[in-house]
């Protein structure tokens, strides 16, 4: 779940390095009018980028967006990552923790409803367990469950290739146990 607003879709023009920093001066298209330039400071930040950017004023977890010089750049909003929208970092692959959301190539450009683009729109459901519903402790037979509940469909997110993730393990498992 996300929880942010001031959001926009936007698409990197012209990305050009800052001297002496790791930061980079762009600018960003966020209409068929408008653009914005912002200070970057994520290393994939790159021209032709779809990017949400987060407009002077917007409103983050970590508190309000500002216009305001950056190594003495003036930066009218910011390059957003997702965990900086509040997803749990626990959710995200290394590399969207490590640089800013890279959006798709036909991602509209001026969308101002970017959480819903997304699918980060969601609404939180506090639930207690009880014993006997053990099937309900994994999120998606959660999300099943309470599909069946609201009469609603549930759509589970693609999981191709997840346990191909992350490193190999040598955690065993082993049992002495006779006809176990």
């Amino acid at each position: 779940l996300a929880d942010a607003d001031g959001l926009v879709i936007g698409e990197v023009m012209e990305c050009e390095d800052v001297e002496g920093t790791h930061l980079h001066k762009t600018q960003v298209r966020i209409s068929d009018t408008q653009t914005l330039q912002i200070v970057c400071g994520a290393p994939n930040c790159r021209r032709g980028l779809k990017v949400i950017v987060a407009t002077p004023g917007a409103r983050l977890p970590g508190g309000v967006i500002e216009a305001r010089p950056l190594h003495g750049i003036e930066s009218n909003g910011m390059l957003c990552a997702l965990f900086e929208l509040g997803v749990d970092r626990k959710t995200l692959r290394q590399e969207q923790i490590d640089g800013i959301e890279e959006l798709p190539a036909d991602a509209p450009v001026g969308e101002k409803d970017v959480l819903k683009y997304l699918g980060l729109d969601d609404v939180i459901l506090d639930v207690s367990l009880t014993p006997n519903r053990a099937d309900c402790s994994a999120m998606w037979n959660m999300a099943v469950e309470i599909g069946a509940i609201l009469h609603r469909n549930v759509t589970l997110p693609q999981c191709e290739g997840a346990a191909k993730e992350g490193s190999p393990s040598d955690f065993k498992v082993a049992t002495k146990t006779d006809k176990c």
